[in-house]
């Protein structure tokens, strides 16, 4: 009886201090919150650690693979560059758009696999709209000047 009593004993002390272990205490989240031993991630990071700025996959050149704008009108947006943008929020991106002829950057954000970015291009109003299909493809619907085109962009 007595080893029986020893036994339930040694089990309720390890059952006491298991219940008390912080599971966070040497976790470093960064840019997030630690929750029972995992990272929670702000929007805009991911990875275990919080330390990855989710939309920098996605950073790069996309050269135009294919396009429709519509029957006698073709787009002369050639490449479109996805950078970081300088204010430094995760979510933010800049976006180059250069067509030979016009350059031009908007401001724009992402947010899992989708994007869009809006703003003066060559001296009308562009909006752009936008997923990812994968890192590597980018399709993009391109709305101003009185076009709307569907385009796919490849890294």
């Amino acid at each position: 009886m007595k080893k029986v009593f020893n036994l339930f004993c040694l089990a309720s002390l390890l059952l006491v201090i298991s219940c008390g272990e912080d599971k966070c205490a040497d976790i470093d989240c960064g840019n997030g919150t630690c929750d029972d031993g995992t990272c929670i991630c702000i929007d805009g990071y991911e990875g275990t650690a919080c330390d990855i700025i989710s939309s920098q996959k996605y950073f790069g050149t996309y050269t135009t693979g294919a396009s429709d704008c519509g029957a006698g009108n073709t787009t002369s947006i050639d490449e479109i560059i996805i950078f970081a943008h300088p204010n430094g929020n995760p979510t933010e991106i800049n976006i180059t758009l250069d067509s030979g002829a016009i350059i031009g950057t908007l401001d724009g954000t992402i947010n899992d696999m989708a994007f869009s970015a809006a703003g003066d291009w060559g001296g009308f109003d562009l909006d752009i709209n936008g997923t990812f299909s994968d890192e590597n493809t980018l399709d993009v619907i391109l709305m101003g000047g009185g076009f709307t085109c569907d385009i796919t962009f490849e890294k």
